[in-house]
């Protein structure tokens, strides 16, 4: 790679220099919302991010172990990030768990997903709201995938009070779709005499 192009690459992908003190070497890094991030403290939000999918599947450090073949101290590690996940241990764990990888990416590294927390949230959102058409886009035929991408192409151009009306109506075509009904609000007075027991 040339020097005009690195040049590039760092204009074009907003990097900044940063030390790497493993290899003691200076490197380029896309800074998180607070400057560039040490690896370790990605390493760390890795390692929570897989314990509570783990976690949240009720599956105990014990049971867990079994499946992943690794020594109940050595796969702790990868939880309490004292040892960096492989890219291949980390699709295994993938495979395990099914987690989402735009929650995992927005739980160790949300800057890529916006540049502020706001955006990236959205984003978020977003993506997971199409990780949700997975199972009908694995079925799909070419064709059918091909006017997905072209709907989703022509939504993206729509202002967002044409989406706003988009998302009313669909909701309005799914009778699934539960409404929460309003909380009636009270005077603060009348909550204090509803919440003194009667004497």
């Amino acid at each position: 790679m040339s020097n005009q192009q690195v040049k590039t690459t760092i204009e074009e992908r907003g990097l900044v220099e940063s030390f790497d003190p493993e290899t003691k070497k200076n490197i380029f890094r896309k800074p998180g919302f607070d400057g560039v991030e040490q690896f370790e403290d990605i390493d760390r939000r890795l390692g929570e991010y897989i314990r509570e999918a783990r976690v949240s599947k009720n599956l105990t450090h014990e049971h867990f172990v079994e499946l992943i073949g690794l020594s109940y101290y050595v796969y702790g590690r990868y939880e309490r990030a004292r040892s960096r996940m492989t890219v291949r241990r980390l699709v295994h764990v993938w495979e395990l768990l099914g987690f989402s990888m735009i929650d995992l990416v927005y739980a160790i590294a949300p800057q890529m997903l916006g540049d502020t927390p706001e955006k990236a949230e959205r984003m978020k959102a977003l993506y997971s709201s199409i990780e949700g058409f997975k199972d009908f886009l694995s079925d799909a035929t070419p064709e059918q995938v091909s006017e997905f991408q072209d709907t989703m192409a022509a939504m993206s151009k729509l202002p967002p009070e044409a989406l706003r009306t988009m998302n009313l109506f669909f909701k309005q075509m799914n009778p699934t779709v539960e409404t929460k009904p309003k909380k009636r609000a009270y005077p603060a007075k009348r909550k204090k005499a509803e919440a003194k027991p009667e004497e």
